[in-house]
């Protein structure tokens, strides 16, 4: 008798722990591991949690800054950095917090300004791109390439820009 008490304790105890949810913070879990509250990895790092098509998770590219800036210089809405207007065409974005060096990866985009960029339509081609990349700075730069003989001639126009770094 002691025998068969003993097969089923075990049977119940296997099949338990095979099936069994895990809860933290939760007295009924909903999935394998759920967690109710803040988590903390201690040897994860610093950056983005990220997740492959088997479901490991790896520390990704960090963002580390990003804005919506106005022609005129001012932020329209802008994290980990601020903005200035150095002169027509050319902005100037400085970190709140040093970078590690200057490599990291800075991503630039405009406004699309319907061929009109001026208002009545003499720059239609706008270019966009940077200069300068310090590890506490860089440089904007707007331009229209576009004119015929004349070269670049810097235009203000509203852009944004992420900074990424790993």
């Amino acid at each position: 008798m002691m025998k068969k008490y003993t097969f089923f304790a075990l049977l119940f105890l296997t099949t338990y722990g095979l099936f069994a949810q895990v809860g933290i913070g939760t007295t009924s879990p909903t999935t394998d591991l759920d967690i109710n509250g803040s988590i903390r990895v201690r040897d994860l790092g610093s950056g983005t949690l990220v997740s492959d098509a088997n479901g490991n998770v790896t520390v990704g590219p960090k963002l580390f800054s990003l804005g919506k800036v106005a022609s005129d210089g001012t932020a329209i809405k802008i994290s980990g950095a601020t903005v200035t207007r150095v002169d027509k065409g050319d902005y100037k974005i400085t970190f709140a917090t040093e970078m590690a060096d200057a490599n990291y990866i800075v991503m630039l985009n405009m406004i699309d300004c319907g061929g009109a960029c001026d208002g009545n339509g003499s720059y239609d081609d706008p270019g966009i791109g940077y200069y300068g990349q310090t590890k506490n700075e860089f440089y904007v730069n707007i331009g229209d390439s576009d004119n015929g003989n004349s070269g670049k001639k810097d235009i203000d126009l509203e852009f944004m820009f992420m900074v990424y770094d790993f």
